[in-house]
C-alpha cells in the first residue's frame, strides 16, 4: 500500500500581529511582511 504523504502540519500557526508607527495600526500574519515593518519602525503591539 503507498504511503500518502503526510502533510507538514508545523506549529507555525500564523497568529496576527498587530504593529503601530504614527498612528497608523496594520495587522498582519505573514511573518516575512511582520519583520519588514518593523524593519521600517513599526512597534508590535502585545
Amino acid at each position: 500500500m503507498a504511503k500518502k504523504k503526510e502533510e507538514t502540519t508545523e506549529e507555525v500557526v500564523e497568529k496576527s500581529v498587530t504593529l503601530t508607527k504614527d498612528g497608523v495600526s496594520f495587522t498582519l500574519s505573514d511573518p516575512i511582511m511582520i519583520s519588514a515593518f518593523e524593519n521600517q519602525g513599526y512597534e508590535v503591539e502585545e
